[in-house]
């Protein structure tokens, strides 16, 4: 090796692993919509002399004890789609009537809607 040649010696890479966060806290996802709702409350709750910071946990657990059930059933009907609620109806269909396959039953719905303006399919199969 002459002098003017440089060993490169080559080390391993040293893989780091993150931290586990043992703070307590977790990280949920919000629309920004919401963050900004949530933190403009957060900086009115806080302008005040005296007292701890109030955090955003402070507020939702607050707001949660208020959450009834009736509030968390209409959160969760609004989730449903039309065919989550066919699908529900016709399981609870099925439980009394068992033999009923789901084209009779959307038969059955069908034959009970009023339908005063009803036109001859035969306009549409032309």
């Amino acid at each position: 090796m002459s002098s003017e040649e440089v060993q490169i010696k080559e080390t391993p890479k040293v893989v780091r692993k993150r931290k586990q966060q043992r703070s307590g806290f977790e990280a949920i996802r919000v629309k920004k919509s919401t963050a900004k709702i949530i933190k403009d409350h957060i900086k009115t709750l806080n302008k005040k002399e005296y007292g701890a910071k109030i955090v955003i946990d402070d507020l939702i657990i607050k707001l949660l004890e208020f959450a009834r059930s009736e509030v968390l059933l209409e959160i969760q009907e609004k989730s449903l789609t039309n065919e989550d609620k066919l699908e529900r109806t016709y399981q609870l269909y099925k439980l009394e009537n068992p033999e009923v396959s789901k084209d009779e039953f959307l038969g059955i719905l069908i034959s009970k809607v009023p339908l005063s303006n009803q036109r001859d399919y035969r306009e549409f199969s032309s």
